[in-house]
């Protein structure tokens, strides 16, 4: 059994979980770490404080800022000469936030009944779970650019 954050609990099927503990920032965490920050600091950010309350440097930050803004995932305004950086606003609104979590939540306990981890690396973890949600949305994914593609 685990807890989501919302609460939620997802049972496991009797098996207990070894959570692993990853010491080194993997590159493809960088940018949801910064919308994460960018979500918890609950107000724009300048880069240097961005840079303090991430904990990534500076030049990956500007990299990964630039790339977020294209995907419009963030986004930067100038104040008195000085640049600003803010997650969507719908990484803001906990209406919206609670609903895909309401949503999610019955997915995420299916591919947990139905997940076969017996060949996984490591099985007694939540990581097969989380891959598999991972590249079930990444699959999703590409379903909305062929969509975006026919029109």
């Amino acid at each position: 059994m685990f807890r989501l954050k919302s609460g939620e609990e997802i049972n496991t099927n009797g098996k207990p979980i070894k959570f692993i503990k990853f010491e080194k920032i993997d590159e493809k965490d960088l940018q949801p770490r910064i919308i994460r920050t960018l979500i918890s600091a609950e107000k724009p950010l300048r880069l240097s404080n961005l840079a303090r309350e991430s904990g990534i440097y500076k030049e990956k930050l500007q990299y990964n800022l630039r790339i977020l803004i294209d995907k419009g995932l963030v986004l930067s305004a100038e104040e008195e000469g000085k640049k600003y950086y803010a997650p969507q606003t719908i990484f803001w609104d906990n209406d919206v936030l609670y609903s895909i979590n309401e949503r999610l939540t019955p997915i995420i306990k299916e591919i947990n009944d139905t997940i076969d981890c017996s060949q996984a690396k490591f099985p007694d973890t939540p990581e097969p779970l989380i891959n598999c949600l991972q590249m079930s949305l990444k699959l999703f994914s590409f379903e909305i650019s062929e969509i975006k593609e026919e029109k």
